[in-house]
């Protein structure tokens, strides 16, 4: 029979061991997401031949569950195509409109919880750089969600100032004469956080130093952005939407049919060797494929004049849907 003495306690190197556990099973995000005060550096990439728009765009349900505190994120089964299913945060939000003309706070909840137009782009993130004056190089491929359309001027209309207007510079997903964006965020909270998009023109150029092959190996890495823009099914939905239950189904849980976090050539000083092993390729993938096949007509200039300052997006009253 056990005694007390049998019994333990935990000691530094259990923790630190049960601590490296969790890191390595943790899921790593595949979105673009920063901390108060940190600025990524980052490339939009071009889309994969034949897939059609660059931009993806959806609309999407965020909010935080009353119950359970946790932020909810899915695209809606209305709104969306095939729009044939039923959803039930529509139904909400559309009661609480009805009554906002006699309630301000319903009126801003229902608005809160009604789908919002959202925007999905692939991006290959170079570097972090942290308030402190660092930085932590990433290469690697991500995803970027973005507003379009809300309210006030949407980063998608920013973005696609820019692309329209060459002295605003002109076409920034061409893998070869493409160049980077800054994005600084500032604030902590849903209410208080903005987003500062700064174009860098004086570095245009191919999106990771080296040939042909190592252009590739980024742009065949993309991941895939029709799945993130998928409503969930009536099984998924009800587990949404059901307070406590698994969130399965939603864009930000979602994962694409061949992702590709693996290590890439720098795009900055002397070109690194190619990878000894790549990633396989996503369906539809290189087949023959060259560079050119990615480089789409530069859109055609805008007679509007529009210059090239520092976008500042301020986000709408829901979560923040950049991390």
């Amino acid at each position: 029979m056990a005694s007390l003495k049998d019994y333990g306690g935990i000691d530094r190197q259990t923790i630190d061991h049960e601590k490296q556990r969790m890191e390595e099973d943790r899921a790593p995000s595949m979105f673009l997401g920063l901390e108060d005060g940190e600025t990524a550096v980052f490339r939009i990439l071009p889309a994969r031949p034949g897939a059609g728009s660059l931009f993806h765009t959806f609309w999407k349900h965020t909010y935080t569950d009353p119950i359970t505190q946790k932020f909810v994120g899915f695209a809606c089964p209305r709104r969306n195509p095939p729009g044939d299913l039923a959803c039930p945060v529509c139904d909400q939000a559309n009661a609480l409109l009805a009554r906002g003309r006699s309630s301000r706070i319903d009126n801003d909840l229902g608005y809160a919880l009604s789908a919002k137009k959202r925007v999905l782009v692939n991006v290959y993130l170079y570097e972090v750089q942290k308030p402190d004056g660092t930085s932590v190089v990433r290469n690697e491929n991500l995803v970027w969600e973005f507003s379009s359309g809300n309210k006030g001027k949407s980063m998608h209309e920013e973005l696609l100032d820019i692309a329209a207007n060459v002295r605003a510079g002109g076409d920034f997903v061409h893998p070869v004469n493409g160049f980077p964006f800054m994005l600084a965020r500032t604030g902590s909270q849903k209410h208080d956080t903005t987003y500062k998009l700064t174009p860098l023109q004086n570095e245009r150029g191919p999106v990771v130093q080296g040939g042909e092959d190592e252009i590739l190996a980024v742009l065949e890495r993309m991941l895939e952005l029709d799945a993130m823009c998928a409503p969930p099914d009536a099984e998924n939905l009800r587990a949404i939407t059901n307070p406590g239950a698994p969130q399965r189904g939603s864009v930000t849980a979602a994962r694409p049919a061949a992702t590709g976090r693996a290590q890439l050539p720098p795009a900055r000083g002397p070109a690194s060797p190619a990878p000894a092993a790549r990633a396989p390729a996503s369906p539809g993938g290189r087949a023959g494929r060259t560079a050119a096949d990615y480089m789409a007509t530069p859109p055609s200039p805008s007679p509007r004049r529009v210059e090239p300052a520092p976008v500042v997006e301020v986000l709408p009253g829901g979560a923040d849907q950049d991390d």
